[in-house]
């Protein structure tokens, strides 16, 4: 797919909006122009996968919610940008569809579902029944606390936040592909991740306070 010189004079504009922290309102303007062909590289490709054609769009949606949410904000993206934007919808949709798959190999049922969609009466077996039940209420209460201290690091660690809202949307990447999905460099992840395990420490101290305090009050 070709992308011309106004293509790229956009995709610099919506890169250079990222660097800046601009809001989703404003990248998502900037992105607007370009959004129709971006859509149709992400959909290119997806045969080898085996995603049926209506599921395409929903992963180029997926993709652009992602996109707007944790944009690639490397400053030297802008040298080409093109280029800088195609690798990480790339990377990012390769990643999903990863996911994908580990999804499908993971359902008790053989088949993905919505999140947050509910079990119908007639499934195979009730939820008390699976196997994974234990494990994925472990997961559902990690989770939770990991949105609690996502919000909290976003007052006392804010260059934590897009790497640990990445890694709670999706928690099977590694940290590498994370750090390259967001557009941040393999060193810079590092020691973020080691601020935040230092924080994540704090937190669930500040936690066990605040709980303490509740009960003895």
């Amino acid at each position: 797919m070709d992308f011309d010189s106004s293509d790229e004079r956009q995709i610099r504009q919506f890169l250079q909006l990222a660097i800046d922290n601009a809001g989703r309102d404003q990248l998502a303007k900037a992105l607007e122009p370009i959004a129709p062909k971006l859509r149709e590289f992400l959909k290119a490709g997806c045969g080898q996968w085996r995603i049926p054609e209506r599921e395409r769009e929903d992963l180029a949606h997926d993709v652009f919610v992602s996109l707007l949410r944790h944009p690639p904000c490397d400053p030297s993206s802008v040298e080409r940008p093109v280029t800088a934007l195609l690798a990480w919808l790339k990377t990012t949709k390769t990643r999903k569809l990863l996911d994908r798959q580990r999804r499908l190999k993971r359902s008790p049922l053989g088949t993905t579902a919505d999140e947050g969609s509910l079990a119908s009466e007639d499934d195979a077996a009730p939820l008390a029944d699976l196997p994974q039940t234990r494990k994925l209420d472990e997961q559902v209460a990690l989770r939770d606390e990991l949105r609690q201290f996502e919000a909290w690091v976003g007052q006392n660690y804010p260059a934590g936040r897009a790497l640990l809202a990445a890694r709670r949307d999706d928690p099977d990447a590694t940290w590498t592909e994370l750090a390259r999905a967001i557009g941040i460099s393999q060193a810079n992840a590092h020691q973020i991740r080691k601020r935040l395990a230092e924080h994540f420490v704090r937190f669930r101290e500040a936690c066990a306070s605040e709980t303490q305090e509740r009960t003895l009050s």
